[in-house]
């Protein structure tokens, strides 16, 4: 439950502050910019500056949390299947992005959000992602009925929306 608390903490503050990011009792310090120094990098918040993305953001082979929200995205960048330790994308805040089909195959991936896309209708295939331990879904326009889609097809899932 605590590591539970800790995400649902870090998906809210789409500009996190904190230096660390905790996840499965492990810490990783957040960077907040792309330098050519920092291959290394395990979390990474860019929100809010599209300009940090780039093509050294899908080389980093041990990225595991990223945070691209109000990014002012239109679409997920495909390249982001690339990033094959990525647990958990917050994409907060980029309304109706499209997300590439590589997405729902990627299996390390345990968090999404994407809280306030201002989705119609949330991707069904969002459904199909087994592998998910929390899906943030609050802020959006969809229906009662699509919510119990998904808490039907990701039983093992901890959805948050404000339809609970």
């Amino acid at each position: 439950m605590k590591i539970i608390c800790a995400i649902i903490a870090l998906l809210f503050f789409s500009n996190c502050s904190r230096e660390t990011y905790s996840y499965e009792g492990k810490e990783y310090k957040v960077y907040t910019e792309l330098r050519n120094d920092n291959h290394d990098i395990q979390a990474l918040d860019l929100s809010g500056r599209p300009e940090q993305i780039s093509r050294r953001l899908y080389e980093l082979e041990n990225l595991v949390y990223l945070n691209l929200s109000e990014m002012g995205l239109d679409s997920v960048p495909p390249e982001i299947c690339e990033l094959k330790s990525l647990k958990a994308l917050l994409l907060n805040k980029n309304e109706s992005v499209k997300i590439p089909s590589c997405l729902f195959g990627m299996t390390n991936l345990e968090v999404i959000s994407i809280l306030g896309c201002r989705y119609k209708h949330i991707p069904a295939r969002f459904g199909d992602m087994s592998n998910l331990k929390m899906f943030v879904i609050m802020a959006n326009d969809f229906t009662e009925d699509e919510l119990r889609y998904f808490k039907e097809r990701m039983p093992n899932t901890r959805i948050v929306s404000y339809l609970d």
